[in-house]
């Protein structure tokens, strides 16, 4: 069913003009074998495809508009964390596989430094 969700995640690349306010660090598919996230109300399942402090980018079914404010929860089940944060998305774009990479800024706090290394 959720077979994009099983696979690697690549490493993204440094483009000119990043945004971001904190490096990232791109998740692998090891990472994301002990990292579930769920997205908005609905709980749409998501893959990680990087993450910092200040924000994320997720492959994801579904396409949410840039602008849109979404409830998001991300858990570590090998460490039994659980970090539920708000989020924006930035930005959009469909993939290959059908399925849409979105980049999103965490809105109603930033993660600090012990939550990102408990969620790696």
């Amino acid at each position: 069913m959720f077979n994009w969700f099983r696979r690697s995640a690549s490493k993204p690349a440094v483009m000119p003009g990043d945004q971001r306010a904190a490096p990232r660090v791109a998740c692998d598919r090891k990472t994301n074998e002990n990292l579930i996230v769920s997205v908005g109300m609905a709980s749409w399942p998501a893959l990680v495809r990087d993450i910092s402090t200040s924000g994320v980018s997720l492959v994801i079914g579904q396409r949410h508009e840039p602008g849109t404010r979404l409830p998001m929860c991300l858990v570590n089940t090998r460490k039994d964390l659980r970090c539920p944060i708000e989020m924006e998305v930035v930005h959009t774009l469909r993939r290959p596989d059908g399925y849409w990479l979105a980049g999103c800024a965490f809105q109603d706090r930033q993660l600090n430094a012990e939550e990102l290394e408990g969620l790696l």
